[in-house]
């Protein structure tokens, strides 16, 4: 009787242990591993540590750093980014636990921006040097790892006296090259023994295990790393092991516990078991009170003797010739002796249970009643799931919240005891009212309500999509709304991600389409503008046929714009970028469109005083202010209204960055462009961008307007938006990012160049008209003009007699060698002769290449007489081949 009451006391009191440790707020700790999680390493660490926090009130989290697979700075980078998100969101550990040199050396790194005053406690860290360092850290503590190689070698010797040589079997990898130095550091110490090597440095696995079939009687294996062979194959820990057990006949030692039993005859071994809970216990104390800067660097190895009984038994060692205190795996037991710890176990258990459910007997009927009244007084609480990631809320009709779980809460950024002090109506916009008076029409009507989707009040002020949907809940007679709430943020940012993706493929298909057609047209439009322009400088045309001729003209420069604005649009035109003030741009279109519009229209400028300095070609930032303000002049109702035009500037913050992902910059210029009009229809804003698309009537417009804009500001790394309201007006709002470099100085005109010359030319174009053209053109001038019509009659032509031509101007795609490789071919010959390329579109040279090729200019067509003579004249004046 004496013993069943003490045996009950034990229980009760273990029972009351119990319940405290549960009362007890656990602690939580990050354990960040070097290794990835099949390392075998890491389960034994874990293993050590949980067998001291098993009984604890402690969550442990584990992170791994992958650096055994993926070395290098870059994974420690990602890890990096990875783990700093992770801690932001995650409440704050009380201690942190780093296991290996690479887990030590992160932490260390990023201890003040990462774990700032957390105690860090470290584990299997072989880097003897920057771990006794940290005893002048007052954060971190922790267990070094010292292989014990002499002890190791000596019981070899001891083991195995007929060995005469032991072979470390070895591969390329840090780790295991720096135990290889400390194989042969211990030499010295064994002078009558070989030392030598097997590495995967030299050989690939197969290789290898050929290699280990011939080590004979007085050879001993020692494995110190065999996991990567000159090939880069890798294998894991296991099978590099029963790679080796398979091939080698001879004694097999190890430093390490993780293959011991499955091929390893032993070795004084660091128990990572013993590291892990060393480390653990080293973390409880600091837990407990006592501070990091008391518990010095343990510099002493927890290593031990552990052997394996069946590889003994196969290479004739008895356990007497082992040293004091060795482990010996796989001895053979008594059944009792098996299975000692579950007989003990199941015994303990059942007369445990048999107490307790004595103890319980009695207080049942007392329980039951008490669960029942808990059931009656929590009653609709019990349906709630406070770990939902789905948002759930219970509310009167009236819309008072009476409960919310924490994933409602969080989505409107307020805590469960704040979310409850407000009512459904706080959290919803106005222009909801009206759709929310009809999903409870239809709550009342069919007793559910949704799925729909809204918008709530987030607590910064932004709004939050979500997708709703509900049902009428009664609980004591009274009739209440069960709503679960899911944000779809993320969607709704999918869905404008792929409806991005599929404006960028169309705009860039017709893109490509309009630069391929580009070189074409401008060929035409170059023999138009020609020939007009030299029967208009010929005095002999009639005046009424002159002034046809000037229409004539004046439509071909038009179509030339034309060209021109495609070109930008499909980004292949010329831009010449420098730092220049926004407002004088506003300035000088304000004061074109004073000239233009209708006084009846009021134009407002609104810059104030300080100067918005943007990286932008000039000609391109005045097309876009003047597109979208005669757009905002033909919105304007019978060409009376308000025009306003507002220069500011903003900081990049988190509410642009959601609404504009495109803009990276910290600082933009921000240009607004408002009227007063008619508004643009919400099933028309989609499409507004998209080139050749418009509401004009036939003739009034191209479509190309608001397309070249988005591809002006895109190219300038801008972002442009619009907000409209019909009958209200509409606002394009203008991002470009500020520069801090200084406007450019204009340079100096240039003074008039007499535009005559009698050199001799090679002109060269693959369209007959146009060599009539420019020939007809430059002899106009004065000029000896040569016409050849593809580049390998030109080349031809200019290897028969180098030194004949005084210039050559030709085009640069043409069929066989285009320009710039007849540039080349003819400068080898000539080095100082002006070589001038026309080109109507091309990707394949710019203003850069052509001034490392030599070539005196770039001209884009179509070409005018007077700058194309120019050009001639400048290069011939400049290389001095003037006649």
């Amino acid at each position: 009787m004496r013993l069943f009451l003490r045996v009950l006391s034990i229980c009760l009191l273990l029972l009351t242990l119990s319940l405290n440790l549960w009362a007890t707020p656990p602690h939580h700790i990050l354990y960040i591993n070097s290794y990835h999680p099949t390392f075998p390493t890491f389960f034994q660490q874990l293993e050590g540590i949980q067998s001291v926090f098993s009984r604890q009130p402690l969550h442990l989290d584990i992170e791994f750093m992958d650096t055994k697979r993926f070395p290098g700075p870059e994974t420690v980078r990602k890890f990096h980014a990875a783990l700093s998100e992770k801690l932001a969101k995650l409440p704050s550990y009380d201690a942190i636990i780093v296991a290996d040199d690479n887990a030590l050396s992160f932490a260390i790194d990023y201890q003040s921006q990462l774990f700032p005053n957390l105690p860090i406690v470290f584990l299997g860290v072989n880097n003897i040097d920057l771990a006794l360092q940290q005893n002048a850290n007052p954060y971190i503590t922790g267990v070094v790892e010292a292989i014990s190689m002499q002890e190791t070698i000596a019981l070899i010797k001891s083991l195995s006296p007929q060995t005469r040589r032991i072979v470390a079997l070895v591969d390329n990898l840090p780790s295991g090259q720096a135990d290889l130095k400390s194989f042969y550091s211990c030499q010295k110490e064994f002078p009558d023994l070989e030392f030598s090597e097997l590495s995967l440095a030299q050989q690939t696995f197969a290789s290898f295990a050929k290699q280990l079939r011939t080590l004979g009687p007085e050879d001993t294996a020692l494995l110190l790393s065999a996991y990567q062979d000159s090939s880069g194959q890798n294998l894991q820990f296991e099978d590099s092991l029963a790679l080796i057990s398979k091939n080698l006949s001879r004694p097999l030692y190890h430093l390490w516990e993780h293959g011991m039993g499955e091929g390893v005859l032993g070795g004084k071994i660091i128990s990572h078991r013993q590291q892990g809970a060393s480390a653990a216990q080293i973390v409880l104390k600091i837990l407990t009170g006592t501070p990091v800067e008391s518990i010095p660097v343990t510099n002493i190895s927890p290593n031990r003797y552990e052997f394996d009984y069946r590889e003994m038994q196969k290479f004739g060692i008895s356990p007497s010739m082992l040293p004091d205190h060795s482990s010996i795996l796989n001895r053979p037991h008594s059944y009792y002796q098996q299975h000692k710890p579950i007989i003990l176990t199941s015994a303990v258990i059942f007369l445990g249970y048999s107490l307790l459910l004595f103890a319980m007997f009695r207080t049942i009927r007392t329980r039951r009643k008490a669960q029942i009244k808990l059931k009656e007084s929590e009653g609709h609480l019990k349906d709630l799931i406070d770990q939902s990631p789905v948002g759930l809320a219970l509310c009167r009709m009236d819309g008072s919240f009476l409960t919310v779980n924490a994933a409602y809460a969080n989505i409107i950024g307020y805590s469960v005891e704040e979310t409850l002090k407000l009512t459904y109506w706080d959290v919803t916009p106005k222009e909801y009212v009206a759709s929310e008076e009809q999903q409870l029409k239809l709550l009342e009507q069919t007793g559910n309500y949704g799925p729909y989707e809204k918008e709530y009040y987030h607590r910064d002020g932004h709004l939050v999509p979500v997708r709703l949907k509900g049902m009428v809940y009664y609980h004591d007679n009274q009739k209440l709304i069960w709503s679960s709430v899911e944000d779809i943020t993320t969607l709704r940012e999918n869905r404008r991600l792929e409806e991005q993706l599929r404006q960028s493929q169309k705009m860039e298909a017709i893109g490509t389409l309009a630069g391929g057609i580009a070189h074409d047209f401008n060929n035409i439009l170059a023999a138009i503008l020609g020939y007009t322009e030299l029967v208009l400088r010929n005095q002999e045309t009639l005046p009424l046929n002159r002034k046809k001729l000037e229409h004539v003209y004046t439509a071909a420069k038009r179509a030339k714009d034309l060209v021109k604005q495609i070109l930008t649009f499909s980004r292949k035109e010329k831009e010449n970028r420098e730092p220049l003030s926004l407002n004088a741009i506003i300035n000088e279109a304000a004061l074109l469109l004073h000239n233009t519009i209708p006084k009846s229209v009021m134009l407002k400028v609104d810059m104030g005083n300080k100067d918005c300095q943007v990286l932008a070609d000039a000609t391109q930032m005045h097309q876009v202010i003047m597109n979208l303000c005669t757009n905002a002049f033909h919105a304007l109702p019978k060409e009376s209204g308000e025009i306003h035009i507002s220069l500011t500037q903003t900081n990049m913050n988190d509410v642009l960055a959601r609404q504009y992902p495109e803009l990276t910059q910290k600082q933009y210029a921000v240009i607004s462009i408002s009227d007063n009009g008619s508004g643009i229809p919400p099933e028309v804003l989609p499409r507004i961008f998209d080139p050749f698309f418009t509401t004009k009537k036939s003739g009034a417009g191209t479509g190309m307007g608001l397309a070249v804009v988005l591809g002006i500001i895109q190219s300038h790394d801008g972002a442009i938006g619009v907000e409209s309201t019909l009958g209200e007006g509409t606002t394009f709002t203008v991002f470009l990012p500020i520069t801090n470099s200084m406007s450019a100085t204009p340079p100096p005109e240039a003074e008039a160049t007499d535009l005559h010359g009698t050199e001799r030319i090679l002109f060269v174009d693959d369209e007959i008209m146009l060599t009539s053209l420019g020939k007809e053109m430059l002899e106009s001038l004065g000029y000896r003009v040569t016409v050849a019509t593809s580049g390998d009659q030109a080349l031809a032509l200019f290897r028969a007699n180098p030194d004949f031509f005084d210039a050559i101007v030709t085009d640069q795609t043409m069929l066989g060698i285009t320009g710039d490789v007849l540039a080349q071919e003819t400068l080898q010959l000539r080095p100082a002769l002006p070589v001038i390329i026309c080109t109507g579109h091309t990707t394949l040279i710019d203003a850069g290449k052509a001034q490392q090729l030599g070539i005196a200019a770039l001209l884009t067509k179509p070409i005018s007489r007077d700058s194309l003579a120019a050009e001639i004249r400048k290069a011939l004046d400049t290389k001095g081949t003037g006649s």
